[in-house]
């Protein structure tokens, strides 16, 4: 049996269950075969380690699972993965979501924009796949993303958030998806879910002092240049899933984070940027040039590499010893949010003030028009002395200074 790497072309059944003794991944248990499009010593080691990872899903043995999931190559396929990832996170087979009625669906307040970002996320479907299935698969997408915000009022669905379960839905259908997604948001994905940015924004603080221990050059470079870190948010907040262009390497990256902290994805972003350090260097210090180069990452990307490299990172400078930096870097952006915040105060106060300014002055010199106007009618109409008697009287009468006139 020649086991697949790309996801199946036909939507999942909304009544299949992919833990289901008769299930395609149950029946791998006993089925497992070498994949015949490697050469010899390559398929022995993934026969070899397939078979590990069968043996740890049987034990529930979530610490080989995990040594199995960082190591190179991860899961290796998605048969595996169907079978991996509940046990890593440590669901079972009784963990499931009812779903809630199309109207309980359609009333929460994130609905319509999960529709939008659905509706274009057309890029992330296999290019092959037919227009029907595609849209099916969309429709399904929909479903599960509005079943997991249901079941978590505390929860706010966020742009990205949909990337990270279609990922999921290509690989394990929509069951497992709902209570992969389920667990996942409030574990690794619970910062991205919060009302505001806030918490998402200081896990990115985490970046440029884990840069900067390794290259102290490149972070200055970094720094003096005022990208920001901006460039990484679609990284963190989507697995890597909306700048990769390669299925193969997304899921590969989802066995990785699903193993490990949640700063993880942080740590592989440091790795991606000081891979890159020498075409960082060589581009114009300023904010355009850089945020341009960091934003696009190449197609071709030692992705082995690269998550050695994350991991030899977080073993090197863990959370810990990275918190007092990322800590400076908030206190020093909400220092400067205060500042803003003050100074735009300022300016309303002055655009207020300057408003109210003109209106007096407005509206005294319509006072004194009015007032002119009315004294020349009657001076017109009565003439002479009467004029003036008629006009103090008037005056007098609404409080008036007519000595002015």
């Amino acid at each position: 049996m020649t086991i697949s790497r790309t996801p199946s072309p036909a939507p999942p059944s909304r009544n299949s269950c992919e833990s289901c003794p008769n299930s395609p991944a149950s029946r791998l248990r006993n089925n497992y075969k070498r994949s015949s499009s490697s050469p010899a010593g390559n398929r022995q080691k993934r026969d070899l380690k397939g078979k590990a990872i069968l043996e740890a899903v049987d034990k529930s043995d979530v610490v080989t699972l995990k040594q199995l999931a960082i190591s190179r190559e991860g899961f290796i396929n998605n048969d595996l993965r169907k079978l991996a990832w509940p046990k890593l996170l440590g669901l079972s087979e009784n963990d499931r979501i009812e779903r809630p009625s199309d109207e309980v669906l359609h009333a929460h307040k994130d609905y319509n924009q999960v529709v939008l970002d659905v509706n274009r996320s057309v890029k992330r479907f296999p290019p092959g796949m037919e227009e029907e299935v595609r849209l099916s698969y969309q429709d399904i997408l929909i479903d599960v993303i509005m079943r997991v915000l249901v079941n978590n009022e505390g929860l706010n669905y966020y742009q990205g958030y949909h990337d990270v379960c279609v990922t999921f839905l290509l690989v394990v259908g929509e069951e497992l998806t709902v209570t992969l997604m389920d667990k996942l948001s409030k574990s690794h994905l619970r910062e991205f879910m919060d009302v505001n940015m806030d918490r998402t924004n200081h896990m990115l603080d985490y970046l440029f002092p884990i840069i900067g221990m390794v290259n102290s050059e490149l972070r200055r470079f970094l720094e003096l240049s005022e990208v920001g870190t901006i460039f990484a948010l679609s990284w963190l907040i989507t697995w890597f899933g909306h700048v990769l262009n390669e299925f193969s390497s997304i899921v590969r990256l989802y066995d990785f984070f699903i193993a490990c902290h949640p700063l993880m994805a942080v740590y592989m972003g440091a790795a991606v940027v000081l891979d890159r350090k020498n075409e960082v260097m060589d581009c114009q210090c300023e904010m355009p040039f850089v945020h341009s180069l960091l934003s696009n990452i190449p197609p071709e990307i030692p992705l082995e590499k690269l998550v050695s490299q994350a991991g030899l990172l977080y073993i090197r400078f863990p959370p810990e010893t990275v918190e007092l930096e990322a800590r400076i870097l908030l206190e020093n952006r909400k220092r400067e949010q205060r500042e803003r915040d003050a100074r735009i105060a300022e300016m309303k106060l002055k655009r207020q003030n300057g408003s109210r300014i003109v209106k007096s002055k407005s509206a005294d010199f319509h006072s004194k028009s009015d007032k002119a106007m009315f004294y020349s009618v009657i001076k017109w109409t009565v003439g002479g002395v009467v004029a003036a008697v008629t006009v103090a009287a008037v005056s007098k009468s609404f409080g008036l200074n007519w000595v002015v006139w």
